[in-house]
């Protein structure tokens, strides 16, 4: 969300529910218009997913300078075909390993995976977590224990407090962080965000996070916790 609200203050323009269809290019070879066709959503599949459908006679043609293929991110697995049968790791339609969802260890017993690389892209918070349940699973294989699921599972998000109020600390609204006009980035790749000051990041960081309190209510915390 917040990179759109950025590129909208920039000016970007989105077309939302639309699919590029050709690419005209000038006298010179290079590329200057771009057609697209409009889309709308269909009925639900069998998964209940609402697939987007060409609306006939919608379509456009807009006049381009440069054109940037985004349309997506996947791991590339090709290297896999150069591994020996025994050895090939099994994969998903989605270009990803295909792993145990709570050891990470995949069809070969000696190769775990985590990551973008199972998930598909992700957030950093996402990729350290199945790192560590990677992690846990190798320490047992390399030790000779049985690879097994961890002992006890998350099963609902933390509250967001579970304390209403811990004595001593005070709420603070969080530090605006200095960035550059809109006019003096339209142009140019500078960083945006200039970096909090020493003073705003001395103060940021002695804010309450809101991280849920569990470390002062024990007892709340194990009720979020059952054994497998």
């Amino acid at each position: 969300l917040f990179e759109i609200v950025e590129a909208v203050l920039e000016c970007f323009i989105f077309h939302f529910l639309s699919a590029p269809t050709k690419i005209y290019a000038n006298k010179d070879g290079n590329a200057a218009q771009l057609e697209y066709i409009r889309m709308e959503l269909g009925e639900p599949d069998a998964s209940g997913r609402r697939r987007p459908v060409p609306i006939e006679g919608s379509n456009t043609v807009m006049e381009v300078d440069n054109i940037l293929s985004a349309i997506g991110q996947r791991a590339d697995l090709s290297f896999m075909a150069k591994e020996a049968e025994e050895y090939r790791v099994e994969t998903t339609k989605w270009s990803t390993f295909a792993a145990n969802e709570q050891t990470l260890q995949t069809n070969v017993p000696f190769v775990f995976t985590s990551g973008d690389v199972f998930t598909g892209p992700q957030t950093v918070v996402k990729a350290l977590g199945t790192g560590r349940r990677a992690a846990r699973a190798i320490h047992l294989f390399v030790t000779g224990q049985e690879v097994t699921a961890p002992p006890s599972e998350l099963l609902k998000p933390t509250p967001e407090a579970l304390i209403p109020h811990i004595t001593g600390v005070a709420e603070e609204p969080r530090a605006h962080m200095p960035e550059l006009t809109i006019a003096e980035r339209a142009l140019n790749f500078r960083e945006v965000e200039l970096g909090l000051k020493p003073g705003q990041a001395e103060r940021e960081s002695r804010r309450c996070l809101q991280c849920g309190n569990v470390c002062f209510d024990q007892s709340a915390f194990d009720e979020l916790f059952v054994e497998a």
